[in-house]
């Protein structure tokens, strides 16, 4: 056998028992805050960013539910989410518990930082307040 297949083998089983870190679960996952949130998140983008002029990349690896479909509805709606870090407006979003059931969204794209408030009662999710928009 030749170095270059032993060192592929090795490469390849190294490899097949390294751990694969799934992507950490947002308290955003479960509806009726899922749907909402993202609604909410991809109209407000479409109003201060324009789509297609905009190139989006995400600033962490971005993969539970909640991410997925954002990532989907503004990949929908005409924004370019881009893979390569750098080549585009930095992205992300997190949703936080502050207290029962109220919530903070949080959304950056590039240097500018976009936070309001939701509150999710009685199988329902509302804003709880307007955008603050900081740069």
């Amino acid at each position: 056998m030749s170095v270059r297949w032993l060192a592929l083998a090795t490469t390849l089983g190294v490899a097949a028992c390294s751990p694969v870190k799934q992507p950490a679960r947002s308290v955003a996952d479960g509806d009726p805050l899922r749907t909402a949130v993202v609604t909410d998140i991809v109209e407000t983008m479409i109003a201060m960013y324009a789509p297609g002029v905009t190139p989006l990349a995400p600033a962490r690896a971005m993969g539970g539910p909640f991410e997925t479909a954002l990532l989907g509805a503004l990949r929908g709606r005409g924004y370019d989410v881009l893979i390569t870090p750098g080549r585009g407006a930095a992205f992300d979003c997190h949703v936080d518990v502050l207290e029962g059931p109220v919530y903070r969204v949080v959304v950056s794209v590039g240097d500018s930082r976009l936070s309001r408030l939701w509150v999710v009662k009685g199988g329902e999710a509302y804003a709880g307040g307007a955008w603050a928009y900081r740069e």
